[in-house]
């Protein structure tokens, strides 16, 4: 099984004030322990890394939590995970993507309205 993550606060298509913005999630490496969550709020530019609850336990589902500074407008929230040996979860469901969803992990993806 792939390593796998998801934002769980906020929730997709919310509408959020101004100000501090907390998000979290959950994710879990099958087999191995998630060494790293990774939440992208920029359009692309800059990655950063989320604080995980436990970390160092193969196959053990984690929660990550991020705080960020949104400005007015439209975001989209990009969440990746990392496990210890080094190996990601893929960009898009390009190549990956079938009917029934099996193994298809790819970066999880909210968007988000600040006021």
């Amino acid at each position: 099984m792939p390593v796998n993550s998801a934002i769980w606060i906020p929730s997709d298509g919310a509408s959020l004030p101004a100000g501090p913005i907390l998000i979290a999630g959950y994710a879990i490496a099958y087999g191995r322990a998630v060494a790293r969550v990774d939440v992208l709020s920029d359009d692309g530019k800059t990655w950063r890394s989320a604080e995980i609850d436990e970390t160092g336990t193969p196959q053990t589902w984690v929660q990550w939590s991020a705080e960020f500074e949104l400005e007015a407008g439209k975001h989209q929230l990009v969440i990746r995970a990392v496990d210890d040996a080094g190996q990601g979860q893929s960009d898009s469901t390009e190549g990956i993507w079938n009917f029934a969803g099996y193994l298809c992990t790819s970066w999880h993806r909210i968007h988000v309205t600040v006021a």
